[in-house]
């Protein structure tokens, strides 16, 4: 597109300024997964390789959660979309967020409530997993009590099995994100 190719442009003009040779300096090229970044005709990184054939592309790390909800299989999207939508109907409505801390509360569970999960924070998906994983019996008796019909799946082995593998899944790759954030690392 333009933009990629006016910021080649741009960079162009900064690695002469500065007499950087891209065939000889330039090593790797670390991208966000974007069209605009990765087109095979006027994606940025096609454009540098033409500058620089030898450079590595990679994907950034961070963004690999994202990647990988969009690539879950339809059986595992469902899951967390079931997810979302349980931690949606208690979480966002007051007297059933309270009603939930004190059913917790009575039986004495791990935690008294659930974790909201947003787009924008991607790293929550591990801790909301985890946490829903957790309150499993809490959600489906609150659910049942409700009359609302997500307590089903709380009770389906399948269902369940799923959210352990999400949880264990998303939760691992938490760990490893933050691993490898901070300084000297």
């Amino acid at each position: 597109t333009t933009k990629a190719v006016d910021v080649l442009a741009i960079l162009n003009v900064f690695f002469s300024k500065h007499d950087f040779d891209w065939k000889q300096k330039l090593h790797s090229l670390c991208t966000d997964g974007a069209p605009a970044m990765l087109g095979n005709k006027s994606g940025f990184a096609h454009l540098v390789k033409k500058e620089a054939p030898n450079v590595v592309v990679t994907h950034c790390f961070l963004h690999r959660h994202a990647l990988a909800t969009k690539t879950l299989p339809t059986s595992l999207k469902d899951v967390l979309s079931i997810v979302i939508k349980t931690v949606n109907f208690i979480r966002s409505r007051a007297l059933n967020h309270r009603l939930f801390k004190t059913l917790c509360q009575e039986m004495n569970a791990e935690h008294e409530v659930l974790l909201y999960h947003t787009e924008v924070r991607w790293l929550s998906r591990g801790q909301v997993l985890k946490r829903i994983f957790k309150l499993k019996t809490e959600v489906s008796l609150f659910l049942e009590e409700k009359d609302n019909s997500l307590f089903e799946y709380f009770n389906n082995k399948d269902f369940i099995c799923q959210l352990a593998y999400l949880a264990d899944i998303f939760t691992h790759m938490n760990d490893i994100t933050i691993s490898i954030q901070g300084p000297d690392t």
